[in-house]
């Protein structure tokens, strides 16, 4: 189920950027919420994690010249960091595994290129989608 959630979320975010010209987010962000539509909280965490990062390298590219590749690096950086400094504080421990340090990086890329409301509104226009694709089909979703 995992590997055909997450090829479907290639194709259809690959599709989505064709033809929209609005990337959902990332090609594997709508496929990794799919797969946690069972744990809402988690998915809320990727996204303020995501939305917090944007702001942290907003903060600090006032002071420093970031783009292009070392800003998406910074991105997954940044992510990464705070959810392990929120982890190891005992504030939230939503047990992320690697994808779900790396998920809300490649969101606040998108998120920073591309604005909040249409990100947002992409990934999740992508996430029903994905998921009405997958009942169709009998897989498990939940």
């Amino acid at each position: 189920m995992y590997e055909k959630t997450l090829l479907l979320s290639i194709i259809l975010s690959l599709l989505f950027c064709e033809f929209m010209g609005i990337n959902p987010g990332g090609i594997i962000v709508p496929g990794y919420l799919v797969l946690n539509l069972n744990n809402y909280p988690k998915i809320i965490y990727t996204i303020l994690i995501s939305l917090l990062t944007m702001l942290v390298i907003k903060f600090f590219s006032r002071y420093v010249i970031i783009y292009g590749r070392r800003k998406f690096a910074l991105m997954i950086l940044t992510a990464y960091f705070l959810n392990l400094l929120i982890v190891y504080s005992g504030i939230y421990n939503p047990n992320p595994g690697i994808i779900g340090y790396l998920v809300p990086g490649i969101l606040a890329n998108q998120l920073d290129r591309q604005g909040i409301i249409s990100t947002l509104l992409a990934m999740t226009f992508a996430v029903i989608l994905i998921t009405m694709i997958l009942l169709i089909f009998n897989m498990q979703v939940f």
